[in-house]
């Protein structure tokens, strides 16, 4: 999977992303495997960075994990004022 995702960017500060999983069901529905939080904070700017996120049902502290999603992420800055925010 190739996907964009944009963290919100406001007054200076930076706000990360949820990520709802879910498997893929040829012709039923789609079942919900999890959520996690992705925090730009934890990325560096322009560069890969492989990160293992735990899924939760609400993404709440000490909620049972609900299993794992392995990631290979980069923080690609969309303008000069987005770079200097991140970095």
């Amino acid at each position: 999977m190739n996907e964009k995702l944009h963290p919100h960017i406001s007054h200076g500060k930076i706000f990360g992303t949820y990520l709802q999983v879910f498997d893929y069901d040829w012709g039923f529905q789609d079942d919900f495997m999890g959520m996690a939080a992705l925090s730009p904070r934890e990325l560096g700017v322009n560069k890969a960075t492989e990160i293992a996120l735990t899924l939760t049902e609400h993404n709440e502290p000490g909620e049972e994990s609900m299993g794992q999603i392995f990631l290979t992420v980069t923080l690609i800055p969309r303008s000069i004022e987005e770079k200097e925010i991140v970095s």
